[in-house]
């Protein structure tokens, strides 16, 4: 059952919100966390509620514990695709990365070939002093942004009018050898100008002829933040025990309590 696509949604279906917020996080890290990327991936969850989720989908096979406290994929998970990463041969064109490179401010000469550009872009982004320098740069709407698509679709897609932007816009805001720019009748749209500033560097994925924007696996070490940060517990109520009023009444201060019973009202004094 676990070999099989159905079993594999079944269980999955079946993990619970936590339990499928860890395979997640562990996916979007290629499938392979070490305990560090674990702890600081699942920071926001409560202890008690990450701890029982994670023995469920460790015992379902979803995820398997290493010696080190690493934790993998197990099964068919390990074959997932991970995030849309430029790596991606379909997802973006080498000269589209050499656009990103230049204006990212990659260090010259500009690599030819596809998969170093994109190693390039994500060395600009894992490095801390490079990183703060790209954060710097950015403009506040765009900071804006990209934190409100992290934070709404995090490692997923997300639909474009969920910030404000149209799907036949999305057009102006890909990185293209044909893209000019954003009209003059648009220039004032705030959304599409940062979003056309994110797209610019390689921080956001957008589908020029489709209505999906995401943040590229490469960008998040400059987030510096989890994958996830949606992580409720849903706690049991709180049993709180209530004495019967009626209980330790004084006799100096007696008080007629009346209730109705077998079709004749009773008089109790306390």
């Amino acid at each position: 059952m676990r070999a099989s696509e159905q079993g594999l949604w079944d269980a999955l279906d079946s993990a619970g919100h936590t339990g499928r917020r860890i395979v997640t996080a562990v996916a979007a890290l290629g499938g392979v966390a070490t305990a560090d990327q674990f702890a600081f991936q699942t920071r926001d969850a409560d202890a008690d509620d990450l701890a029982e989720a994670l023995g469920r989908v460790v015992v379902a096979g979803l995820v398997e514990h290493g010696d080190n406290g690493s934790l993998t994929l197990g099964g068919r998970l390990g074959a997932s695709p991970p995030i849309p990463s430029l790596a991606d041969q379909s997802g973006v064109s080498s000269d589209v990365l050499a656009i990103m490179c230049r204006n990212l401010g990659v260090a010259k000469p500009i690599p030819t070939r596809k998969q170093a550009r994109a190693e390039a872009i994500a060395a600009v982004f894992a490095d801390p002093y490079q990183a703060e320098r790209v954060r710097a740069s950015l403009s506040a709407p765009a900071t804006e942004l990209m934190n409100r698509i992290a934070r709404i679709g995090g490692v997923g897609v997300l639909d474009s009018e969920v910030i404000g932007v149209e799907a036949y816009h999305l057009r102006y805001a890909a990185s293209s050898l044909y893209n000019r720019g954003i009209p003059e009748y648009l220039a004032k749209h705030g959304p599409l100008v940062a979003l056309r500033e994110l797209a610019s560097i390689g921080i956001v994925g957008v589908a020029e002829w489709g209505d999906e924007v995401w943040i590229w696996s490469e960008a998040w070490p400059l987030l510096d933040r989890p994958f996830v940060t949606d992580w409720p517990a849903v706690r049991p109520p709180a049993v709180v025990s209530v004495a019967d009023p009626t209980i330790g009444c004084r006799r100096s201060s007696p008080r007629s309590i009346m209730h109705w019973g077998r079709g004749r009202r009773i008089h109790r004094q306390c």
